[in-house]
């Protein structure tokens, strides 16, 4: 008896807001493996500064 398993790769979807980009941009943000680590850049307005950065409505350190 041969038993074989195959697994798929989850996928997961992140959205960005304005301002706020992958900083590879060979990856899809409407198409990423799960646990894929990615960086983000984060482009501030002119005249303003960050105050929080939010994930999943938890407050991230900065």
């Amino acid at each position: 008896m041969v038993i074989e398993v195959v697994y798929e790769n989850a996928r997961v979807s992140v959205e960005l807001p304005e301002g706020i980009s992958l900083t590879d941009a060979t990856l899809d943000p409407a198409d990423l493996e799960a646990n894929t680590e990615i960086e983000l850049l984060v482009t501030v307005p002119e005249h303003k500064e960050l105050a929080s950065l939010l994930i999943n409505s938890k407050e991230r350190l900065l």
